[in-house]
């Protein structure tokens, strides 16, 4: 799990990275307030650019607190935990984890370059849309973790 954890943490650099170079290049053709909320087609709600760093700030944030909590994954409650299968289940949540936190994070810079896009006048389409789909599939480990703990290990001797 450490490639995982390695290759994690690297392509959540660079993605941030860019995002934010992105955004400092373009930091002074974006108008001092920028839109937040739209009703329909027309924008409802106002605030200054500096909240374009927020969301950025909390996906970073988002990140390290699932990096604590996987330290932390014995901790856990577990459908079917016994000694024979704890690896294997443990080993689950990792992986579940880090697919939570690699989801969570580029949906999050996804829909702040939206809203980037946005205030500059460009097509914002693609990162509104990878943004929802990326935050939808956060969803999708913990069903699949749970289905799984339910029925494989019951069905199967796990083996080391």
């Amino acid at each position: 799990m450490k490639i995982l954890s390695l290759s994690n943490f690297f392509l959540c650099t660079a993605i941030l990275s860019i995002h934010i170079l992105h955004l400092i290049s373009v930091w002074n053709t974006i108008p001092d307030t920028i839109f937040l909320m739209y009703s329909g087609e027309t924008p409802s709600q106002t605030g200054p650019k500096e909240l374009l760093f927020l969301v950025p700030a909390l996906a970073l944030l988002l990140w390290l607190v699932i990096l604590f909590l996987n330290s932390k994954k014995e901790k856990f409650n577990y459908i079917n935990l016994t000694e024979k299968n704890k690896k294997i289940q443990y080993k689950a949540m990792d992986r579940m984890l880090v697919s939570i936190q690699i989801l969570s994070f580029i949906g999050f810079i996804s829909i702040n370059e939206s809203f980037l896009r946005d205030t500059l006048g460009l097509n914002s389409a693609f990162y509104i849309t990878a943004g929802l789909v990326f935050a939808i599939l956060c969803a999708v480990p913990p069903i699949i973790w749970t289905i799984w703990s339910r029925t494989a290990l019951n069905k199967f001797e796990i083996r080391y």
